[in-house]
């Protein structure tokens, strides 16, 4: 009787770690780093080669700026896009702006999408897949 209870408060045990991990993750994949766009030629030049007239609306949070930026990749890159998460969120303070990007996975070869989107109306400064 004392194996079963102690089977059973192990597997207990361990999906209450394996439920707050995940939570833990979801949360944290909320949070925007910083970044200046100041500091980032790259990201300028893009602005450059990549600009969009497209107004999406006020961005107040890192959620929301990932959900509009996978939504905008989904209408032009297609579904190949879910491939890239975690997608990751900057803000720039000084700019008021938010730059998402994708990921690789370890090994994989190949480039991610990008976009750049202005925080106070939504404006999409640049977006484009690197290759």
């Amino acid at each position: 009787m004392k194996k079963k209870i102690f089977i059973v408060c192990s597997v207990l045990l361990l999906g209450a770690m394996l439920g707050g991990i995940i939570i833990f993750k979801g949360i944290q994949s909320n949070k925007a780093e910083s970044f200046n766009l100041n500091d980032e030629p790259y990201y300028l030049g893009a602005m450059r080669d990549f600009p969009s007239d497209k107004i999406l609306g006020e961005i107040p949070t890192a959620k929301d700026a990932k959900e509009k930026a996978v939504s905008e990749w989904l209408n032009l890159f297609g579904v190949k896009i879910k491939d890239e998460k975690p997608y990751k969120v900057f803000y720039d303070k000084q700019n008021d702006i938010w730059l998402v990007k994708g990921s690789l996975k370890r090994g994989w070869v190949g480039g991610v999408a990008f976009i750049i989107m202005q925080k106070s109306d939504g404006k999409i400064l640049a977006i484009w897949h690197d290759q």
